[in-house]
């Protein structure tokens, strides 16, 4: 897969809202995790799409061009429901440091004018955030279409043609040149190659046939062929989105962790590229099973190991990741019987212990959690567990970042849903195991030292990519090791395990499990379980291939705890968590894994945690504004405050104090409004930093908007 990086330089102010704000600001500018503006891959594929359709329209191109390119639904009627996939993926546009660097937001304030009395609309006023003009934007393409291709052609032209980005284009906000690294030829010369090359008969005539690499293979249910254990270790470079429940709502929230049906999907469309037979043997095979990956550790921004759009060397970025995977932890999924101290978190000066965690599964005997944590209350902490040599770490759910976006689409059909809200976790490094056949296997390996990139969750051709890298491993991997402090395997459920269909009368759920536990142990030679902690509910499924949504099924959720009450063999343990517990391995059912005993703290990664913290001229800035505040003085409105504040940014605070000195020279309504301010604002622009002056200023407008509420009330 080629990766094209590509540049947006701003010529005009941009307003690249995201769909969320509040009263204060209505629309805010959209940022990654690390609080970097950027410019979304799915307004980027947007804007493409946008301008295909209407070369195609113009030039009378033949209209299916457009699916053929950007995807969407079947092409044809023997395609079975499948929709087409888009040719190619885009990655989030981050504006780069520098002189525009990540400060170059500002405010813009604007209301409608009446066409009647020539004065504002009533409840017109607007604030949004805007991106300086001359900011620069950087994003790639990752491609993997024959040089010159329709499809190769017909996304560069429509990249380079994109004359704006943002909202309200049709006023001159967001105006750009779009640029391509390794594109030397002209939008005019990409249109005139791209119309020949579509004159030509067979331009929708498929790839080459896949590679067929090495020996196929069959197995009878009967027999399981050699079977090898991988280590995947997953790193993201766009945000990633894996819901965990249905919606045909139009808002999307994601799990942490990437489920093993999405694993197994990824590993199995790879096998297909090589040899469809090798892939359909592969997922027929019992030998075959994934487990979830899950969160193990943040990514530092322009580091060595960070997300890069400069990544023309896949060799190198996978020769990274295989280096960085030797020391990263197990991660385990916890979440039912796992308690942390309520109020000890987040507390200055306040270090987690290991009596500030408890766990009904793993303590020897109850405890009187009114002692637990100097008294504090417990609470269920959802999350991992991050396990190394001698230490057990808890990620909390909770503290994992995440983007959240809002968008419409433009030019839906009537009835379509138009906007869409989507929660997706931040990028990160995540960890898992697979267990398949050894000929797959090292066919897999093989594949992913050619190419590492993978795309997973939803929407693929704008989220959700990223390298991964596989190892075998020759020993017991930790999560189906038994601790040594433990006095007796505990087994916690990472992906679910599935129920019969219908409910025994009278069983509990507790009762189900327990039942279903016992069969698999007696299946492979275990003793009898304990005591389980359930956590029962309902999953669906989707399957693009076959017959979209699947049947709703009962299930034991992840988190899930199962107790043993003698030792069991390691050998024997293993061999059956290899196996998986129950039905649905087909889905990702049936995962399980050893629970490494207590946390004994939380996770405190070894990266810069991004926190905006308190500049040095804000206490100044505060004060300034409590002058003003404390003399009981009236405020202008808050629009007029940001006409300062915008000359302020723009050109400096000799500009801000002429436009407030030219209030003088208006008319006395305008004049009023700002006299008994007039002497406090002056010297706070004459005698602080522009950067403190920003700060109380916009802070002065907030106190406006409130005073202006206040009043109506």
């Amino acid at each position: 897969m080629k990766i094209c990086t590509f540049t947006i330089r701003l010529t005009s102010d941009a307003e690249p809202g995201t769909g969320l704000g509040g009263e204060v600001i209505n629309q805010l500018v959209p940022r990654d995790h690390w609080g970097r503006p950027v410019i979304r891959a799915s307004h980027v594929k947007g804007l493409m799409r946008q301008q295909l359709r209407e070369l195609i329209r113009d030039l009378g191109w033949d209209a299916t061009l457009d699916k053929w390119v950007f995807g969407g639904e079947k092409l044809n009627e023997d395609a079975a429901g499948v929709g087409a996939a888009a040719t190619f993926q885009v990655a989030d546009a981050v504006a780069e440091p520098g002189a525009q660097g990540h400060s170059a937001t500002g405010l813009v304030t604007r209301t409608q004018v009446d066409d009647k009395t020539g004065v504002a609309s009533d409840a017109t006023l607007r604030t949004t955030e805007r991106v300086a003009s001359g900011t620069v934007f950087r994003g790639a393409v990752h491609s993997d279409q024959p040089v010159d291709s329709v499809a190769d052609l017909a996304w560069r032209l429509a990249l380079l043609s994109i004359p704006a980005v943002g909202g309200s284009r049709n006023r001159g906000c967001g105006d750009c040149i779009v640029t391509l690294d390794d594109e030397a030829r002209s939008p005019g010369e990409l249109l005139a190659a791209l119309h020949g090359a579509l004159q030509k008969a067979d331009w929708k005539h498929p790839l080459a046939e896949p590679l067929r690499r090495g020996p196929l293979f069959r197995t009878d249910r009967d027999s399981t062929p050699d079977a090898v254990v991988l280590r995947l270790v997953f790193q993201a470079s766009t945000p990633i989105c894996c819901p965990e429940h249905p919606s045909k709502a139009n808002v999307i929230s994601t799990g942490f962790s990437i489920p093993a049906s999405a694993v197994q999907g990824a590993i199995l469309c790879r096998l297909n590229e090589l040899a469809p037979t090798l892939a359909t043997d592969t997922f027929n095979d019992l030998a075959f099973r994934a487990w979830p990956l899950h969160p193990c550790r943040l990514l530092e921004p322009a580091s060595d190991d960070g997300p890069s759009h400069d990544n023309q060397d896949i060799r190198g970025l996978r020769d990274r990741l295989a280096e960085l995977s030797e020391g990263l932890p197990a991660s385990i999924r916890v979440s039912l019987t796992h308690r942390v101290a309520k109020f000890s978190v987040g507390v200055p000066g306040d270090e987690l212990l290991a009596r500030h965690f408890f766990d009904e599964a793993i303590d020897e005997e109850p405890e009187d959690w009114t002692e637990i944590a100097d008294g504090a209350p417990l609470k269920a902490s959802d999350g991992v567990l991050l396990v190394r040599a001698d230490q057990v770490e808890l990620w909390r759910a909770s503290s994992m970042p995440h983007v959240l976006t809002s968008h419409g689409v433009h030019g839906a059909s009537p009835g379509e849903r138009n906007l869409f809200t989507m929660d997706a976790i931040a990028p990160l490094i995540w960890e898992g195991l697979a267990v398949m056949p050894r000929v797959a296997a090292e066919q897999l390996l093989d594949s992913l030292q050619d190419n590492p990139r993978i795309a997973l969750g939803k929407s693929r051709s704008v989220r959700g990519m990223g390298v991964l890298y596989a190892s075998k491993l020759e020993e017991t991997p930790t999560a189906w090791r038994v601790n040594s402090r433990s006095r007796h395997p505990v087994l916690v459920v990472q992906s679910p395990v599935q129920l019969p269909d219908s409910m025994r009368p009278g069983a509990s759920a507790e009762d189900e499990f327990l039942s279903l536990v016992r069969a698999w142990s007696r299946e492979h030679g275990l003793p009898e379980p304990g005591r389980a902690w359930p956590n029962p509910g309902l999953r669906f499924g989707w399957n693009r291939h076959d017959r979209g949504h699947q049947q709703a099924g009962r299930v034991i959720l992840p988190g899930s705890v199962v107790a043993f009450d003698t030792d069991v063999e390691p050998k024997t343990l293993a061999a059956a968590l290899r196996a998986g517990m129950g039905p649905g391995r087909e889905r990702g059912y049936g995962a399980v894994s050893v629970h490494p005993g207590k946390a004994t703290s939380l996770a405190k990664p070894n990266v810069r945690v991004p926190r905006s913290g308190i500049r040095s001229g804000a206490k100044q800035a505060c004060e300034c504004v409590l002058k003003i505040r404390h003399s009981g003085q009236r405020l202008p409105s808050p629009s007029q405050i940001r006409a300062v504040q915008q000359r302020l940014l723009d050109s400096g605070s000799a500009a801000a104090l002429q436009y407030l000195s030219e209030r003088k020279d208006h008319a006395t309504r305008i004049w009023f409004a700002w006299e008994s301010i007039y002497d406090d604002l002056e010297g706070l622009l004459r005698d602080h930093s522009q950067q403190v002056a920003h700060d109380a200023l916009e802070l002065l407008a907030d106190l406006a908007i409130y005073d202006s509420k206040e009043q109506r009330r």
